[in-house]
């Protein structure tokens, strides 16, 4: 679906064009206009290349989805690729929206393949108040890239209940089951930190170095943005730090509890060994062995083996291994 919006600054009035009306908007330096191609056909997407004239690169990096976010200047426009983040509970994961957008002097295009919430309010903003629009088209992509900003504050919040819950576990009574949760929970951070990173560097070079296409009294806004997502990433960081160190107690628990088995089979084979050398000497096939038809042999060697066992016990004791 296309949606296009376009107001001049002689009318200040909010206007939906059709699509042959594009080429005569990009000329139209007096007017300003949104491109939203939201779930866009094959046809749909040949409008990129065709009535609006961008790069055939740029295009293939609209088509062909982008693990990571980037920034190219072509010139007359710039071209970036940024991606939203939302966490499902469902499938404990998160997942990242491409949102592919173009900047020129006086439009602004979007591309995604899917909604996006950021999108969806920033048009509902300019339906309701064009000035959005009006004001220039930096100003519209610094309102989209806010929006998304502000929507990955709700996806750390369900990830930092997760954390706690396997935090839960593997310092209750349930060490095992929290195993899977924190190597899943360490590679979905890595994850986030993979998209947020180099979109901290777009952003902090939006802040700084494309004046042909964002206006120096806008750069303060840009670089809240920067801010913002300067401090997503640090929150990144310390989640990946917490969860290596609840990797780490887990490990020590484990090994904790299997030193204490090994110690009590260690006490129980030293209990073992003296009792079954007894055992195997009377257990010899010989006629003439001492002892062996005394009367009260058998009661004997297992007072013996009793006192062993006890004196054993307590030397263990005394040496507080158990």
């Amino acid at each position: 679906m296309i949606r296009i919006f376009t107001i001049s600054k002689q009318t200040q009035r909010l206007e939906t064009p059709v699509l042959q009306d594009i080429p005569g908007l990009v000329k139209d330096r007096s007017r300003m206009f949104w491109v939203d191609l939201e779930e866009p056909t094959d046809e749909e997407t040949g409008v990129l290349n065709g009535l609006l004239g961008f790069h055939p690169l740029a295009v293939e990096d609209c088509i062909q989805d982008s693990q990571s976010p980037k920034l190219d200047d072509y010139g007359d426009y710039i071209f970036m690729t940024v991606h939203g983040v939302d966490f499902s509970q469902l499938e404990e994961r998160f997942s990242t929206h491409e949102l592919d957008l173009f900047l020129g002097e006086n439009f602004l295009v979007t591309f995604h393949k899917q909604p996006h919430k950021s999108v969806f309010d920033t048009r509902g903003r300019v339906v309701k108040n064009p000035a959005y629009l009006l004001r220039s088209p930096d100003w519209l992509l610094y309102t989209i890239l806010d929006a998304m900003m502000d929507n990955y504050a709700p996806a750390m919040d369900l990830f930092d209940e997760r954390v706690n819950r396997v935090e839960a576990d593997v310092f209750g009574h349930e060490p095992d089951r929290a195993l899977n949760e924190v190597l899943s929970l360490k590679r979905e951070i890595l994850h986030l930190r993979r998209i947020i990173v180099p979109q901290r560097d777009i952003l902090n070079r939006l802040s700084h170095e494309c004046e042909r296409f964002i206006k120096r009294e806008h750069f303060i806004y840009f670089r809240d943005v920067y801010d913002h997502l300067v401090r997503i990433s640090e929150t990144a960081d310390i989640y990946r730090d917490i969860l290596t160190g609840i990797l780490d107690a887990y490990l020590l628990l484990t090994s904790n509890r299997l030193n204490t088995v090994m110690k009590t089979l260690t006490i129980i084979t030293t209990i073992m060994m003296p009792l079954t050398v007894i055992v195997g000497i009377y257990g010899m096939n010989f006629d003439y062995m001492p002892e062996l038809r005394t009367r009260y042999g058998y009661f004997v060697v297992l007072g013996i083996m009793a006192i062993l066992v006890v004196v054993m016990m307590g030397m263990f004791k005394k040496k507080k291994w158990f």
